[in-house]
C-alpha cells in the first residue's frame, strides 16, 4: 500500500470526475473522501413507557433495505442500503481538512495518487431518553366470593410433568375411583367409620378422615353449607368457584388429587386459593378460578404471583399444536414451558408482541430461553429466546436481533457496551446472503455464514458504503477490526477481497486485492 503525503496533492476545485477501471485491479491504492460525523440518535418511539401488555401483538412487517445515511443531515435509525456501483475511471479529488461535518461524494474517488481526509476521532453520541414509567395497576375492589363469574372451560389435556422433580409441584396420584361417603356419620362411632373400611391414602391419618366424614354429614343436613364441599378423606372444605373449577376437571381423581388447605384470602385482600396436593386454584373477581401448578407455578412464584407483574391466571394451561410446548395467560403477561425449556419462560408486554409479530413460538426465534429481564441503560429490557434475543428501551422500541449477530453484541456487554441498543431489527443485505444491524454507536455488525459476524466501524463503514458494501470491490469483512496495529495506523480492517486503513495522518485509505 502506498502512502502520499498530502502537502504533494492539491486537486483542482472542480472536484471529482469519473474515475479510472484501474481502481480494482490487482494491488492499487485509492483514498476515499467520509464524512467526519456519523448520524446514530435513537428512533423516536410509540413504544409504551414501561414493558406492560399492549393488547393484540401486531402483525409481522417485512423489512425493507434501509435508505443511505447523510452525515450532515438530521440523523435517524433508518441504517443505509447496501447498492451495487458500476466500476468508476479517473478521479481527481480535492484534499481537505477534516471539517466538522462534509457530506460524502456519491460516485468514490480513486486513483494512484490521491489521499483523502479521514472521519472524525469519534461518532456523536446519542441523547439519552428519560426513564420510562412503570405504569401500577390501579388496585380492583374485593367482591363477594358469592358474586364471582361462571368459571371457565377446563384445559383438554393435563398439565405438564417435568421430568426434574424439583419443578413439580406433584406430591400425590389422583384417585381416580373416588366418591363421596354413602351414609357419613355425623359423629365419629368407633369401628363403623369409613376409615375403618378403607385404605386412607396419603398423606391422610384416620383423624383426618373421620373429621372429614362428620363434616360430609353436616354439610348435608345445612343449607348454610351448600355451596361448599369436603372429599374424604381430606378434612378441608372446597367452595364457591374454586369448588366448581376443582369438580369440572374432575375432583380427586383430577391432576391436583385431593385438598390439602382451607380456602384462603390473598394477601392483596381481593383474591382467593385453595391448596390441593399437586397445586393450587386461584380465583379473582376479574380473572376467575384457574389450576396453576408444576412449572408454572415454580415459575409464577419466582415473580411473587399475583403481587408481582403476571397477577393473576386468566386461563387454564394451552397445549400448543406444535406438541413440544404450552403456555398460561396471566394478567400481566404470559409464561411458557416447552422440551427446550423445562424451567419455563414468564414474558410480557412490548417484547411479547414484537416476539408474536414474528410468529412467536412457531416463528424463527422459537421459545423463549429466558424471562424478561431489565438492564441499567434507559430502564431497558430483554428476552433471550432459542435463537435470538429482543431487546427494548424506551428511546429505540423493540428490536430483533437473531444467532451470530447477538452473539458479537452480546460478547460486547450488550446494550451497557460498546454498541449500545440496536436501531434496527436484524436485516437482510442486499445480495440476500448476509445479514447486519446498525447500533447507536454508529457501528454495524455484518454476518454471513461463510465470512463469519464482524463488528464494522462507523469509519470503516462509510469507506466501504461508498464502495458498494457487500456488492462493492471489498465484499464482506473477514476480521475483527485491529486498532493502532503498526506506527502511522489507527485503524485497520481484512475484507473478502481488500483492506480499509485509517491513517495516523488523518487520510482513509483501502486497497483492492
Amino acid at each position: 500500500m502506498t502512502t502520499i503525503s498530502s502537502r504533494s496533492l492539491r486537486p483542482p476545485r472542480r472536484g471529482i470526475r469519473s474515475a479510472s477501471r484501474s481502481l480494482f485491479t490487482a494491488g492499487t491504492v485509492a483514498l476515499v473522501l467520509v464524512s467526519g460525523t456519523a448520524g446514530a440518535l435513537a428512533q423516536p418511539s410509540t413504544t409504551p413507557a414501561a414493558p406492560t401488555p399492549s393488547g393484540n401483538p401486531e402483525s409481522a412487517s417485512v423489512q425493507q433495505a434501509p435508505a443511505p445515511v447523510d452525515p450532515c443531515a438530521t440523523p435517524t435509525t433508518t441504517a443505509p442500503t447496501t447498492t451495487t456501483m458500476a466500476p468508476p475511471t479517473t478521479t481527481t479529488t480535492t484534499a481537505v481538512p477534516t471539517p466538522s461535518c462534509t457530506t460524502v461524494p456519491a460516485v468514490p474517488p480513486a486513483a494512484t495518487s490521491t489521499t483523502i481526509p479521514a472521519p472524525a476521532a469519534q461518532a456523536p453520541a446519542v441523547a439519552p431518553a428519560p426513564a420510562p414509567e412503570s405504569p401500577t395497576p390501579a388496585p380492583e375492589p374485593a367482591p363477594a366470593l358469592a358474586d364471582a363469574p361462571t368459571p371457565a372451560e377446563p384445559s383438554a389435556v393435563e398439565p405438564v410433568e417435568p421430568e426434574n422433580d424439583d419443578l413439580s409441584s406433584k406430591t400425590a396420584e389422583p384417585d381416580p375411583d373416588w366418591a363421596p361417603t354413602e351414609d357419613p356419620n355425623a359423629t365419629v362411632v368407633p369401628g363403623e367409620m369409613r376409615s375403618d373400611r378403607e385404605e386412607i391414602p396419603a398423606p391422610f391419618t384416620k383423624e383426618d378422615a373421620d373429621k372429614a366424614e362428620t363434616m360430609e354429614a353436616r354439610q348435608r343436613m345445612s343449607r348454610a353449607a351448600a355451596g361448599c364441599q369436603t372429599y374424604w378423606p381430606s378434612p378441608y372444605e372446597v367452595c364457591g368457584v374454586i369448588r366448581d373449577k376443582y369438580n369440572s376437571l374432575g375432583g380427586p381423581g383430577s391432576f391436583l388429587s385431593f385438598p390439602n388447605s382451607p380456602e384462603y384470602t390473598n394477601p392483596d385482600g381481593y383474591g382467593k386459593r385453595t391448596q390441593f396436593l399437586n397445586g393450587p386454584i386461584y380465583w379473582s373477581a376479574a380473572t376467575g378460578a384457574h389450576p396453576v401448578v408444576n412449572s408454572f407455578l415454580n415459575r409464577w412464584g419466582v415473580h411473587r404471583y399475583e403481587a408481582g407483574f403476571l397477577r393473576y391466571p386468566t386461563t387454564d394451561e394451552i397445549v400448543h399444536s406444535n406438541g413440544v410446548g404450552r403456555h398460561q395467560e396471566f394478567q400481566g403477561g404470559a409464561i411458557y414451558v416447552a422440551f427446550q425449556n423445562a424451567v419455563g419462560s414468564a414474558i410480557g408486554g412490548v417484547i411479547r408482541d414484537k416476539w408474536n409479530s414474528a410468529g412467536g413460538y412457531a416463528g424463527p426465534l422459537g421459545y423463549p430461553s429466558s424471562d424478561e429481564l431489565p438492564v441499567n441503560k434507559n430502564n431497558g429490557r430483554y428476552n433471550n429466546f432459542v435463537n435470538g434475543t429482543i431487546t427494548w428501551s424506551q428511546p429505540t422500541g423493540a428490536r430483533l436481533l437473531f444467532g451470530a449477530v447477538r452473539d458479537v453484541w452480546a460478547r460486547d456487554g450488550r446494550e451497557d457496551g460498546h454498541f449500545g441498543y440496536p436501531l434496527s431489527d436484524e436485516l437482510v443485505s442486499s445480495d440476500g446472503i448476509g445479514h447486519w444491524v446498525r447500533f447507536e454507536s454508529g457501528d454495524y455488525i455484518y454476518s454471513t455464514v461463510v465470512t463469519g459476524a464482524w463488528r464494522v466501524p462507523w469509519k470503516v463503514f462509510q469507506i466501504w458504503e461508498h464502495l458498494g458494501n457487500e456488492l462493492g470491490a471489498l465484499g464482506y469483512p473477514t476480521a475483527l477490526p485491529r486498532f493502532s496495529p503498526a506506527p502511522g495506523i489507527d485503524l485497520r480492517q481484512l475484507f473478502q477481497r481488500g483492506e480499509v486503513t485509517i491513517g495516523s495522518d488523518g487520510y482513509a485509505y483501502y486497497r483492492h486485492y
